[in-house]
C-alpha cells in the first residue's frame, strides 16, 4: 500500500517529499474531570475513632467531676463531725441538767455542777462499799466541792446510794 502524505496547501496535487508530514494518531485529550469539592460527607465514625479523638477531653471532665465529688464529700463529712461534737457537748450538759433536775425533786443537792460518770462494768466495782448495788448503766454524780457522791439508776428513777466521799486520797 502506498504511503499517504498530507500536504499543506493544495490538497489535490501530489506532495513533494520536503513538504510531507507523516500522519500520526492524535493523542487523546484529557477528559475534563469533575471539580473536586472541598466538603466531603463523613462516614459514620466508629467507637474506636471517637475514643481516640475525645479521650483527653473526656478524661479531663471525669477528673474534674471526681475532684468535685471528693470535695463535696470531705466538706459534708467535716460539717457532720463538727455538728456531732457540738451536739455531744450540748447533750452531755443537758444530760447532767436533766438528771440533776430529776434528783432535785426528791433530794436537796449541793449548788454546784456535778461530774457525771456512767457505770459500764459493775462487777469490777463490787468490792467498794459505795458500788455494792450498782448495775451497768447507772449514773454516778460527784460533787467535788461538797465531797458528796450519788449513785442514780435512770431506768427506775431511783437513788441507789448517796454518801460523803473523800476525794483527796487516791487509791494505788
Amino acid at each position: 500500500m502506498p504511503e499517504r502524505h498530507i500536504q499543506r496547501g493544495n490538497y489535490a496535487s501530489p506532495a513533494t517529499p520536503a513538504q510531507q508530514i507523516p500522519v500520526t494518531t492524535p493523542t487523546p485529550t484529557p477528559q475534563p474531570q469533575p471539580a473536586k469539592t472541598k466538603f466531603k460527607f463523613p462516614s459514620a465514625p466508629s467507637l474506636g475513632i471517637l475514643i481516640l479523638r475525645w479521650w483527653r477531653p473526656l478524661a479531663t471532665v471525669a477528673v474534674v467531676i471526681l475532684i468535685i465529688f471528693l470535695t463535696y464529700g470531705y466538706i459534708t463529712t467535716k460539717n457532720e463531725l463538727k455538728s456531732q461534737k457540738s451536739d455531744a457537748k450540748a447533750s452531755g450538759q443537758t444530760e447532767i441538767e436533766r438528771i440533776t433536775n430529776e434528783i432535785s425533786k426528791t433530794l436537796t443537792l449541793p449548788k454546784e455542777t456535778p461530774t457525771l460518770a456512767t457505770v459500764t462494768n459493775a462487777s469490777k466495782l463490787q468490792g467498794q462499799e459505795f458500788f455494792k448495788g450498782a448495775k451497768n448503766g447507772d449514773k454516778v454524780l460527784i460533787f467535788q466541792n461538797s465531797g458528796r457522791a450519788l449513785l442514780y439508776r435512770p431506768s427506775t428513777h431511783k437513788i441507789i446510794e448517796y454518801s460523803k466521799v473523800d476525794l483527796s486520797t487516791t487509791q494505788q
